[in-house]
């Protein structure tokens, strides 16, 4: 058998079979790098008038004793892949067959993005190893493939010589970023324009980048082996009366089954004229909760309603004991429990109860026990701290641990809980319990009480507690400046001008407003005037803030460089340092 030639016999056998498709392909030419071309028209008339373009093509035979089931690695020497890239692409063929009579032709679009990908891959060899798929066996995908292969590798001409595919950001800024826009046009001969589910899981797609006005685009992104696609549609989902959602999202496989899916937990799966129910506790506390509610009022009312239509359902003997054995009633209670904790420890964002350990579930019991019922707890540790952050899932509580005389301890929520503080041994200076916070603090305690924290520094006044309320408003600001959470930049401009009206005038505490005010607008006229007048400041580093803060890098530089370097080594630890301008480091905050 004359392996090359039959197995370009067979490649023009199903391009004879198409309407839209010729070919002009040499049988047992020894060319190493292109065999000949596919040629493809618009309509079946094939005229010249008519061409969409012509695809370079390579065709291989390999004999075997057993063919390949799906896909298949073929290797081609990296020289001969440049030169494809080079010249725009080519189809790259493959026919097994076998003695039996047997054959399958697998073959690579490989345009100028596939060809780079490959060609940048780490090879110690002569030889690049490419994926071949499964030729397809309808006439309307192999005319779709050659002509999107044409088509792509026109759009991808930028792409021959740069030796690279270009990244997101490379791409932005060549481009520029006004009138861009995301396209993937392709053919699609053969599906109906309706069912977008069916079109892209059966055809290789390029999602490209381009400017609108220069024409210019570059692709960014190759689709292809789509399994399932997923589209989510407005519906309102009802159960016992209730409704429970107003969108469904509905997935489609190339398998040919459809689902589904209503809210994170439920899955109706459709295969061969008969329906499955899945369920699986998904999502947040809140939405664990609306998906058991939903699913014991589903059982209630032996069905689902989608907008005004019943999808019946009888739930079996067994599927239903399998439900109680979930103990869904007894982890709605205690869900409601976890809910009612967290709504009285001023939690505010969602519980990611899948984030949770079993330990932390655990500790959080306790938690409840304590801070709900005033129960006492036992801990075989010993030297517990008093204070404490402890994470649970994806929150961070701050609780106060007070022991008790027969050993026991009782857990607090730290910001509910009142308590008072001294500055110093002799208890002199009265101080809020919160001076003790930090930045980090500040930045992930999910039970932080705002207003409490503001509240309490406000209600000592003595001029030890002044300087510690300006040293932990800096920290405040070092948290909005890593979170950009409004209300802690809000609490820090609060307490400066609460500083401002209680204790005697200070230029710190007007370059620390002023920088608050800095992290969320501009500064006006009157604010530029006072923050001037600190320009003549007897101290360097109140005239290095006020500088920094009017933008003046220049005299900002001198007065930095007048420092010590111990001081300047400090001065770089204030929030305020984010606003000078380095070589490196031009403005690093803005409003």
């Amino acid at each position: 058998m004359d392996i090359e030639t039959a197995a370009t016999s067979e490649i023009k056998s199903r391009i004879a079979l198409t309407e839209l498709l010729s070919q002009f392909i040499n049988e047992g030419d020894k060319e190493p790098k292109w065999d000949g071309f596919i040629y493809a028209y618009s309509d079946k008339s094939k005229s010249n008038d008519n061409m969409i373009g012509r695809a370079p093509v390579q065709v291989k035979g390999k004999l075997l004793k057993r063919l390949s089931k799906n896909g298949r690695t073929y290797p081609v020497g990296r020289n001969n892949m440049i030169s494809y890239r080079n010249d725009g692409g080519i189809i790259y063929f493959v026919v097994e067959l076998s003695n039996d009579g047997s054959k399958k032709i697998f073959y690579a679009s490989l345009t100028p993005y596939l060809l780079n990908n490959y060609l940048n891959l780490p090879c110690s060899g002569s030889n690049i190893n490419i994926m071949l798929k499964p030729l397809p066996g309808k006439n309307n995908d192999f005319e779709n493939l050659v002509i999107n292969f044409i088509k792509d590798c026109k759009k991808q001409a930028v792409l021959n010589t740069t030796g690279k595919n270009w990244e997101v950001p490379e791409i932005i800024k060549l481009l520029g970023p006004d009138n861009i826009k995301m396209n993937c046009n392709f053919t699609a001969r053969g599906y109906d324009v309706h069912d977008p589910f069916s079109i892209l899981m059966h055809n290789e797609l390029y999602l490209y980048m381009e400017n609108e006005e220069s024409g210019l685009r570059f692709p960014i992104q190759y689709l292809s082996n789509i399994e399932s696609m997923c589209t989510e549609v407005e519906a309102n989902v009802y159960a016992n009366g209730k409704l429970y959602y107003d969108k469904i999202s509905i997935e489609k496989s190339k398998d040919g089954s459809d689902s589904v899916k209503v809210g994170p937990s439920l899955k109706i799966i459709f295969s061969e004229e008969k329906a499955t129910f899945k369920y699986d506790l998904k999502g947040t506390l809140d939405e664990q909760i609306h998906s058991i509610e939903f699913l014991m009022d589903m059982l209630v009312d032996e069905g689902i309603y989608f907008d005004e239509d019943k999808f019946s359902m009888s739930p079996t003997k067994k599927e239903l004991k399998k439900f109680s054995n979930q103990g869904m009633e007894e982890k709605l209670k205690k869900f409601y429990e976890i809910k009612n904790f967290l709504e009285q420890m001023g939690v505010k964002d969602s519980f990611d109860v899948e984030k949770a350990t079993e330990k932390q579930l655990c500790d959080l019991e306790i938690f409840i026990k304590s801070v709900l019922h005033d129960e006492e707890i036992f801990f075989n540790e010993t030297d517990l701290p008093l204070l404490g952050m402890f994470e649970v899932g994806n929150l961070h509580l701050m609780l106060l641990l007070r022991q008790q005389d027969n050993g026991s301890y009782k857990i607090k929520d730290y910001f509910r809980t009142e308590m008072h503080c001294k500055l110093d041994a002799e208890g002199r200076n009265d101080t809020s319990q919160f001076c003790i916070m930090r930045a980090s603090d500040y930045e992930k305690a999910s039970n932080i009480g705002i207003s409490l924290i503001e509240k309490s520094f406000k209600e000592h006044y003595n001029k030890a507690h002044y300087e510690r309320t300006n040293l932990c408003l800096l920290e405040m600001i070092k948290a909005y400046d890593n979170t950009r959470r409004t209300e802690l930049i809000t609490l820090a401009q609060n307490l400066c001008e609460w500083l401002i009206q209680s204790d005697e005038p200070s230029p710190i505490y007007t370059l620390n407003l002023f920088q608050c005010v800095l992290r969320t607008r501009e500064l006006r006229d009157e604010e530029i005037k006072d923050l001037s007048n600190l320009t003549q400041d007897e101290n360097t580093q109140i005239r290095l803030g006020a500088n920094i803060l009017l933008g003046n890098h220049r005299m900002a530089r001198v007065e930095y460089n007048s420092l010590s370097d111990e001081d300047r080594e400090a001065f770089q630890q204030y929030p305020i340092f984010k606003f000078y301008e380095t070589d490196n480091n031009e403005g690093k905050v803005a409003p």
